[in-house]
């Protein structure tokens, strides 16, 4: 199992198992509640089928080397520093 600190209180975990004789990786956010000390998962996560984990690490290798798109309903970031776009008091 790996463990990808996220936060000081959420971790994305890696599990490769086998499921209903499937193998594959379970990824799972995980939690710290208010008032423990033990991480407890979520319901957010996925199954990664093997035969598709290939494919998923080459689509995110190729996702993180494009440029950021920074443009967001037609302004770009220092549009928006400057106040652009932003909603009209009335």
């Amino acid at each position: 199992m790996k463990a990808i600190d996220i936060t000081g209180h959420e971790q994305i975990r890696l599990e490769h198992k086998v499921y209903n004789g499937h193998e594959g990786v379970d990824a799972r956010m995980w939690v710290i509640l208010k008032g423990e000390s033990d991480y407890t998962p979520t319901q957010q996560g996925f199954w990664l089928p093997m035969d598709k984990a290939d494919a998923v690490l080459k689509a995110l290798e190729a996702e993180i080397a494009e440029p950021v798109d920074t443009e967001v309903d037609g302004y770009s970031a220092d549009d928006r520093a400057a106040g652009a776009g932003a909603k009209l008091d009335r």
